[in-house]
């Protein structure tokens, strides 16, 4: 929470009525009333020099695309020139990395402004004079942490928050950062724990997801569990012999006279209330929505 927050809210208030402000964990959410709202409170919060960050409208944000069949070593710079020449705006050109190893991958990640053209890039058959394949870029499921603040659930394309290392949390981004060496006992920026960095996904400040509603059917777990279950055997007889099974006499003899229910047939009778069976429940869930045009200070 930036010091004064409410002066601002109400200097936003009082410019924009529209507006509807919530306060959501540790932020203030500031929902436009309109696309220039959203635009000229964002101006506001860079005038006043408030920590915030924008969710980009979806209208704003850049098509992403992954571009494969180029060698490993080939310059960004290239990417960005040769599809320029072809006539799309390019955002930004960044080369994927392998997670565990952080080696370069032969995979490049391109952002294309939208334009009306932009989609044409599909159609593209080579880059820097080599066939390629471009295909959508998907996302991995998971929390997306800043590479500025080190805070969650936005990027740092639109984070004006202060910026934080993740070393050291210093006033610098962890790739500005001079220590290059691996630090042997390192603290969490964000918990204050030692052990570990705050990208560590099991640190207690990193937010966990939530499963979703229907991810777990208890109905395909009776079924898969009933489906593993071992048919019931019939016990030990003595005096019994393999040809009188076969006859189909045994089964003649084992049933006692005056029973017409099965065993399974009565252990599906149904039970009252008094015999200890309380009634189903049900629940509720309240879905709310929220604005495309949001802000966070």
């Amino acid at each position: 929470m930036v010091k004064d927050y409410n002066l601002i809210v109400q200097e936003i208030n009082r410019k924009f009525p529209s507006t509807v402000n919530k306060m959501t964990r540790k932020y203030i959410k500031v929902q436009p009333g309109s696309v220039d709202d959203h635009r000229d409170i964002t101006a506001l919060l860079e005038a006043r020099k408030a920590e915030h960050y924008v969710i980009d409208r979806l209208a704003n944000r850049p098509i992403k695309i992954v571009i494969k069949g180029l060698p490993v070593d080939t310059d960004v710079a290239d990417i960005e020139a040769d599809l320029v020449q072809k006539g799309f705006a390019i955002e930004k050109v960044a080369q994927l990395r392998k997670f565990s190893t952080k080696a370069p991958l032969p995979i490049f990640m391109v952002e294309v402004r939208r334009t009306e053209t932009a989609q044409d890039i599909y159609d593209a058959k080579n880059v820097c004079y080599l066939c390629v394949t471009i295909d959508p870029f998907r996302r991995k499921p998971g929390i997306t942490q800043c590479y500025n603040c080190n805070y969650f659930n936005h990027s740092s394309k639109n984070c004006k928050m202060n910026s934080r290392c993740l070393k050291f949390g210093k006033n610098h981004r962890t790739g500005e950062c001079n220590t290059k060496e691996k630090i042997e006992k390192p603290k969490c920026i964000n918990c204050n724990k030692e052990g570990h960095v705050a990208s560590l996904r099991s640190c207690s400040a990193f937010p966990k997801i939530k499963p979703k509603k229907g991810d777990a059917n208890p109905s395909n777990n009776k079924t898969q569990n009933k489906a593993n279950t071992l048919p019931k055997t019939r016990p030990v007889e003595a005096n019994l012999s393999y040809a009188s099974v076969c006859s189909g006499k045994i089964n003649q003899k084992m049933a006692p006279q005056g029973i017409t229910a099965s065993h399974d047939q009565e252990s599906h009778r149904p039970t009252t209330q008094s015999e200890g069976t309380s009634p189903p429940k049900t629940t509720l869930e309240l879905i709310s929505e929220t604005s495309q045009h949001t802000l966070r200070n």
